[in-house]
C-alpha cells in the first residue's frame, strides 16, 4: 500500500473506526495484517496501527481516540494473553463496553483465539463473548469476515449469546449460592463487571495516568515513569459484609491478573500470584504457606526465616528465590480483618514488619492485594502502623458498595442463559425488591435462593418461577429452611452430630452484643476437635465427617435432604514441604446476620440463639490466649502464689477443643499449682480441724480467713520483705474543664447529673497539690502487706487492723490475690494506709481530691487524650467482638464479668494511670457536695459523705464517666470501693 492510500485509510478511520485490531507484534503480525487487508478489500474501515497511524508527534492520541470510537474491537490472543499493548488497549475498551449508558455506545469485542491462547473460561469478560477459532496460517474464518462486514446493530451490540464452550453443562447449577465466587467460577460472576475494571486500574500507575502512555513509557516499577507518576504496590479493598469483596478478588480480579492485565500499567510481564490467605491465629504461618510454593521452596524453611530473622527478611528472601527473574509477586490477603480479631499481638507485628520493609522498597517485587470489612478499617492504624504509614504513598484503596438493582438483575439473569434457563420476569422483580430490605447482604442471599430453585425446580424445567419462590419462603425464609434441614439431616439435638454441628458454626463466629456478629476462620485441627468434641483419633474423626457433610461433601440420601453448604474449607493438608494449610470457615455472615431493623429476626435464628446462649465463649478463647502467652514470661513463684486457681481454668473447659498447642502446653502447666494450693489450704484446714473438732464447713472458711491464721499466712509471705510501696507516676500540674460537659461528657443538647456542674479549675493554684499518683489502684498485696505490718508491730491494747474480706467470685482457697485492687475498705481504712506509707517512706501521702483525681484520670492536653466523656474518646467501654476490652465494668468484658480484674489489665490512660475507668470506686479526700463545688473548711473535719469516683466491676458502663460523683458514707466498707494515694511531697 502506498502513502497515498494509507492517508485515505487513516482520513477513513479518524471520524472513528468501524473495526480495531488488537494484537502483539512479536506473534501475531502477518495474521493482523491479513486481516485488515480481508476487512479492507470488503470496505470495512479497519485500524490496525502501523497502517492506520499518521506519521507525527500525536501518535499516541491517535491511537487513543480510535480505541474511544471504534464500533467493534478484535483481539488476537495468543500464548501471551493480555499482557502489555493488548491488555491496554483491551482495557479500555472494556471499560467502554461496560461504562455505556446506551447500547448504541457499546462496541462489540470479538476474541480470536490463536493457537496457544489462555482457555477462555478463565476469562471473566472476554469468555462470555462469542469468539471465533483461527489456526493462525492462511486468510482469515470466513466466519469472522462475514461477523465484522455485516451492519452493527443495537440490539448485537448490547448483548451477546454466549458461545457454545462458555455455556454450562445440564447438571450443574449455574448459582454459587452463599458461597463466594472462585477463579474457576470467573465467568459466572456478573454484575461488577465496572467495579472490577476500576479496581485493576488502581494497581501500579495512578488510575488518572493514561493506560496507553504506561505502555510506551514504563519499564518496570523503578522504572523512568516512576518519579513522575504514583506507583501503587498495595489493592486494599474495603467494603461491608456481604458486599463482595473475595468474590471479587477471586472471580474479577486474579484471572485477568494471571492472563497479563497488570503488565500495562506495572511494566511487568511476569507475575507469580498466591492462593488467596487467610491470616487466621498464625499469620506467619499463613504467609508462608502460599508465598513458598509459588516459588518453589518449603514453607517450613521460609516460615523459621520469618520468625526469627531481621526485618528485612521477605524482601531478601524474595530477591534471592526470584534470582535474575524479571517478575512481580502479588501476595493475596482475604478477609485482613482477622488480622485484628485473631492474630496475637506479637505475630502481628511481625507481620506488620516484614510486609512493611517488603513493599517499601522501589524497586522490589511485592505487591499486595487484600480485602476487609470496612468495620475493621480504623483498627489498621494502630494495629499495623507500618502498613498504614504506606496508605498515603504506595496504597490504593478501593471502596466496594452493596450491588445495586441492575447488577444483581444480570447477576439473576446472565448466569440462567449459561445454563439455557428462563427465570421469570415476576420472580426477577420479586427478588429484587425482597433484596431492597438488606442491600448488604442481597448478593448472597440472591444467589442461595437462585441455587435452591434450581435445585427444587421439577424435573426437566427449564423456567423458574415467582410461584416457587413464594413456596420456599422468599429470601429471608428459604435460608432458614434449607439450613435448618441440613442440621436436621445430621440427627436430632441430641445426636452428638447434631450438637457438634452447632459447637463448631458458633466457634467459626465473633459474638456482638447489637448483633453484628462476624465469622472467624479455625485451623483444621481446632476444627476437627470442636466438632468431634474431643481430643482423641476418633473424636476426631467423627469432627472430619462432619465437616465434610456441612461443606457439601454429604452421601446422596443425606444431600436429598439438604444442598445448602455451611462452611468452606481452604488450603491444603501437610506434606514433604509444607504443614497443613486447611482452615475452616462459615460460608458466609449471613449465616449470622439479622434483618435490618429487626434485632430479633435473624435470617437463621437456630445458629444466632446457640450464639447467644454461649456469647462469653468468644472473649474466653481471646483470655485464654492473652494468659498462654504471659505465662513464659512469669516466675516460678508467681506461677506458684499468683497463678490462675482451678474454678478460673474450669472455666477454659468450654473453649478446650479450639485451643492452640501453646494454650494446651499453658493449660496444662497451670493445673499443677492450682491443685497444689487447694492440698495446702485443705491440709491447712484439715490441721486446724484436727485441733478444734469437727465445725460446719462455714465456720471452717471463717476460721482459715481469721485474721490469725491470715498472719501465719503473711509472715511466710512478706517475712524478709521491705514495704510495698505502690507504683507512681508523676502528675504535671495543670488546669482543665472539671464535671460533665454537654457534648463533652453527654450528647449535646442531654443535660448532666444536677451533681456534675462543671467549672474550671487550676491545679497550680492549690496549695499543696499531688506530685505524683498511684498507677494503680492499692492491691491486695500492698493492703495486706500494711496490716499485717500493722498487727505484728501492735502493743498490747492497740487497735490493729483487720485483714479485709476478698470480692465476690475469687477463689477462697487460693489465699489471697495479690494482684488484685483491694476492696471492702472503709474511707477511715484508707486514710490509715496513707498515713502508714508517710511513716514508712518519710514523705507525704494521702488520698486524691475529686478535682485532682478527675485531672489524672482525663489527662488534659495529654497526646493520646480526647475531651470526651471516656480518656479513649466518646465510645463506651462495652464489649465489642474482636476488639481489646477496656475497662472492667457490667457488659465490659466478659473475660471478669461479675468480679474485679487483676490491677493494670486494661490499657494506661495518657497519664500512665490503669483502671481509672471501672474496677473499683475510689475514696477521695473530699466532702460530697450536690453541687460539685468545694466544701466549706470547716465542713471537712465533718463525717459528711466522701466523694467517689470512677465506677466499678459491678456498674454500667455510663457510671465509668470521668465526670461522674459517688457518695459514700465513711465508715462504709464495699466489695465495689477501693481506693488510690496520692503524693504531695517534692519527687525525690
Amino acid at each position: 500500500m502506498g502513502e497515498e492510500a494509507r492517508t485515505a485509510e487513516a482520513t477513513a478511520v479518524q471520524a472513528g473506526p468501524e473495526v480495531f485490531i488488537s494484537y502483539h507484534r512479536v506473534t501475531h503480525l502477518a495474521q493482523a495484517e491479513a486481516l485488515h487487508q480481508a476487512l479492507t478489500a470488503r470496505g470495512v474501515a479497519a485500524f490496525k496501527d502501523d497502517r492506520s497511524l499518521r506519521a507525527s508527534g500525536h501518535w499516541m492520541e491517535q491511537l487513543g481516540a480510535a480505541l474511544g470510537t471504534c464500533r467493534r474491537f478484535v483481539v488476537l490472543l495468543g500464548p501471551r494473553g493480555l499482557e502489555r499493548w493488548v491488555g491496554a488497549e483491551t482495557s479500555i475498551v472494556l471499560n467502554r463496553h461496560f461504562g455505556a449508558q446506551t447500547a448504541a455506545g457499546r462496541p462489540q469485542i470479538v476474541p480470536v483465539r490463536m493457537p496457544g491462547a489462555p482457555d477462555m473460561a478463565t476469562l471473566p469478560f472476554l469468555g462470555l463473548l462469542q469468539g471465533v477459532d483461527w489456526a493462525g496460517d492462511g486468510r482469515p474464518p470466513a466466519a469472522l469476515l462475514e461477523a465484522l462486514a455485516r451492519p452493527l446493530d443495537a440490539d448485537s451490540a448490547e448483548g451477546q449469546s454466549p458461545p457454545a464452550e462458555a455455556m454450562l453443562p445440564p447438571e450443574e447449577c449455574p448459582w454459587v449460592g452463599l458461597a463466594s465466587f472462585q477463579k474457576a467460577q470467573a465467568r459466572r460472576f456478573f454484575g461488577r463487571e465496572r467495579d472490577v475494571l476500576a479496581a485493576l486500574n488502581r494497581i501500579g500507575r495512578a488510575p488518572d495516568s493514561s493506560v496507553l502512555a504506561l505502555v510506551e513509557g514504563t519499564r518496570g516499577p523503578a522504572g523512568p515513569v516512576g518519579s513522575a507518576v504514583p506507583y501503587r504496590r498495595w489493592l486494599h479493598i474495603v467494603g461491608g459484609s456481604g458486599a463482595g469483596k473475595s468474590s471479587l478478588m477471586r472471580a474479577g480480579l486474579l484471572p485477568l491478573i494471571e492472563q497479563g492485565a497488570l503488565s500495562a500499567r506495572t511494566g511487568l510481564d511476569d507475575w507469580i500470584v498466591t492462593e488467596p490467605m487467610l491470616p487466621g491465629i498464625e499469620p506467619l504461618v499463613a504467609l508462608a504457606e502460599v508465598l513458598a510454593p509459588v516459588l518453589g521452596e518449603r514453607s517450613l524453611d521460609l516460615l523459621e526465616k520469618l520468625r526469627s530473622g531481621p526485618p528485612e527478611t521477605l524482601r531478601l528472601w524474595l530477591r534471592d528465590a526470584l534470582g535474575r527473574r524479571d517478575a512481580g509477586v502479588l501476595l493475596v490477603v482475604d478477609q485482613f480483618e482477622e488480622l485484628f480479631t485473631l492474630s496475637p499481638a506479637e505475630s502481628r507485628a511481625r507481620f506488620d514488619l516484614l510486609l512493611h520493609e517488603a513493599l517499601a522498597v522501589p524497586d522490589g517485587p511485592l505487591h499486595l492485594v487484600s480485602t476487609c470489612r470496612s468495620d475493621y478499617q480504623h483498627r489498621l492504624a494502630d494495629d499495623l502502623p507500618r502498613l498504614a504509614g504506606l496508605l498515603n504513598t504506595l496504597t490504593s484503596l478501593y471502596t466496594l458498595t452493596p450491588m445495586g438493582r441492575a447488577g444483581l438483575a444480570q447477576a439473576i439473569t446472565a448466569p440462567a442463559r449459561l445454563g439455557r434457563l428462563e427465570v421469570a420476569p415476576a420472580l426477577v422483580q420479586a427478588l429484587l425488591d425482597d433484596a431492597d430490605a438488606d442491600p448488604a447482604a442481597a448478593l448472597p442471599l440472591v444467589q442461595h435462593a437462585m441455587e435452591t430453585l434450581w435445585h427444587r425446580r421439577p424435573a426437566g424445567a427449564r423456567t423458574l418461577t415467582l410461584a416457587d419462590y413464594d413456596t420456599l419462603g422468599r429470601l429471608g425464609g428459604i435460608l432458614a429452611t434449607e439450613a435448618d434441614r441440613l442440621l436436621d439431616s445430621l440427627g436430632d439435638a441430641r445426636h452428638a452430630s447434631h450438637k457438634g454441628a452447632l459447637e463448631l458454626l458458633s466457634a467459626l463466629a465473633h459474638f456482638h452484643p447489637e448483633g453484628r456478629h462476624t465469622r472467624q476462620s479455625l485451623g483444621w485441627e481446632q476444627a476437627c476437635r470442636q466438632a468431634g468434641q474431643g481430643f482423641d483419633a476418633e473424636a476426631q474423626a467423627r469432627g472430619q465427617r462432619l465437616i465434610d457433610a456441612l461443606a457439601g461433601q454429604r452421601s446422596e440420601p443425606a444431600a436429598q435432604h439438604a444442598r445448602l453448604r455451611l462452611l468452606t474449607v481452604s488450603g491444603s493438608a501437610a506434606d514433604a514441604h509444607s504443614g497443613d494449610t486447611r482452615r475452616v470457615n462459615l460460608i458466609h455472615e449471613a449465616l449470622l446476620r439479622c434483618r435490618p431493623g429487626e434485632a430479633n429476626r435473624p435470617y437463621w435464628p437456630r445458629l444466632v440463639e446457640y450464639l447467644n446462649a454461649h456469647k462469653d465463649r468468644d472473649l474466653l478463647r481471646q483470655n485464654l490466649r492473652q494468659e498462654a502467652e504471659s505465662w513464659p514470661g512469669q516466675g516460678v513463684l508467681a506461677r506458684w502464689l499468683d497463678g490462675p486457681n482451678r474454678k478460673q481454668l474450669q472455666r477454659y473447659k468450654a473453649v478446650q477443643f479450639l485451643a492452640t498447642k501453646a494454650e494446651q502446653t499453658y493449660l496444662r502447666a497451670a493445673r499443677k499449682p492450682a491443685w497444689a494450693r487447694t492440698v495446702v489450704a485443705t491440709g491447712l484446714a484439715g490441721w486446724i480441724l484436727s485441733l478444734v473438732g469437727p465445725v460446719p464447713l462455714d465456720a471452717a472458711r471463717a476460721l482459715v480467713a481469721s485474721d490469725a491464721v491470715q498472719d501465719m499466712v503473711m509472715s511466710y509471705r512478706w517475712r524478709d520483705q521491705p514495704p510495698l510501696v505502690p507504683q507512681v507516676v508523676v502528675l504535671p500540674p495543670g488546669e482543665f474543664d472539671y464535671g460533665c460537659k454537654s457534648g463533652r461528657d453527654v450528647p449535646e443538647g442531654v443535660e448532666c447529673n444536677d451533681n456534675e456542674a462543671w467549672r474550671h479549675v487550676d491545679l497550680r493554684r492549690m496549695a499543696e497539690p499531688c506530685t505524683a499518683i498511684g498507677k494503680f489502684e492499692v492491691t491486695q498485696a500492698q493492703y495486706d502487706y500494711f496490716v499485717w505490718q500493722r498487727r505484728q508491730s501492735a502493743g498490747a491494747g492497740q487497735n490493729v487492723p483487720s485483714y479485709p474480706a476478698l470480692p465476690p467470685d475469687v477463689n477462697f482457697w487460693r489465699w489471697r490475690n495479690g494482684d488484685i485492687p483491694v476492696v471492702n475498705v472503709s474511707y477511715p481504712d484508707a486514710v490509715a494506709y496513707t498515713q502508714w506509707l508517710s511513716t514508712v517512706t518519710g514523705q507525704t501521702w494521702r488520698l486524691p481530691t475529686e478535682e485532682e483525681w478527675e485531672y489524672a484520670a482525663r489527662a488534659p492536653g495529654r497526646p493520646g487524650s480526647h475531651e470526651a466523656a471516656y480518656w479513649w474518646g466518646p465510645d463506651s467501654p462495652k464489649e465489642r467482638p474482636g476488639e481489646t476490652p477496656r475497662a472492667n465494668c457490667d457488659g465490659c468484658d466478659a473475660r471478669f464479668q461479675g468480679r474485679i480484674a487483676p490491677a493494670g489489665s486494661y490499657a494506661p490512660n495518657p497519664f500512665g494511670l490503669h483502671d481509672t475507668a471501672g474496677s473499683a470506686w475510689e475514696w477521695t479526700s473530699s466532702l460530697y457536695t450536690k453541687d460539685n463545688r468545694p466544701a466549706a473548711p470547716e465542713a471537712e473535719a465533718s463525717d459528711g459523705g466522701r466523694g467517689l469516683r470512677g465506677g466499678s466491676w459491678d456498674d454500667y458502663a455510663e457510671n465509668l464517666r470521668a465526670s461522674i460523683r459517688g457518695n459514700g458514707h465513711p465508715l462504709n466498707w464495699d466489695s465495689r470501693i477501693g481506693f488510690r494515694v496520692c503524693r504531695a511531697s517534692p519527687i525525690f
